[in-house]
């Protein structure tokens, strides 16, 4: 894996420092990154319902997969795409920066913002 920062943003989320922008339910307790737009997904909450937190950028590898084939010169392949439960509740995908070190489901990654984008890198 390159070492070049090749991190997503989920759609939507603003990098604060190592925290990411979300919205927690004041109804059901939802927390969601990126924040939701409309209201709360999970019991149907208007919009004033929810209010404005930062969530952690660390949590848990819940899945991976390594990419050798797709359509666009960045990121170069393979690299890999990592699903993480995050320590604040929600789950989101992003592409690990490891330099050829191998992640396993179960294994810490913390998130730090490079160039703007977040990137996920193994705890040490």
């Amino acid at each position: 894996m390159s070492a070049t920062p090749g991190g997503i943003i989920p759609n939507g989320t603003r990098p604060v420092g190592t925290k990411l922008n979300g919205t927690r339910c004041r109804t059901c307790g939802r927390v969601a990154t990126p924040p939701e737009p409309y209201g709360c997904e999970q019991c149907g909450a208007l919009i004033d319902s929810l209010e404005a937190i930062e969530v952690a950028a660390t949590g848990v590898v819940h899945s991976s997969a390594v990419v050798h084939r797709h359509h666009r010169p960045d990121p170069v392949t393979p690299f890999t795409v990592i699903e993480v439960v995050l320590d604040d509740g929600p789950a989101l995908k992003g592409l690990l920066v490891a330099d050829g070190e191998a992640v396993a489901i179960g294994d810490r990654v913390q998130g730090t913002v490079q160039d703007g984008r977040l990137v996920l890198e193994k705890e040490r």
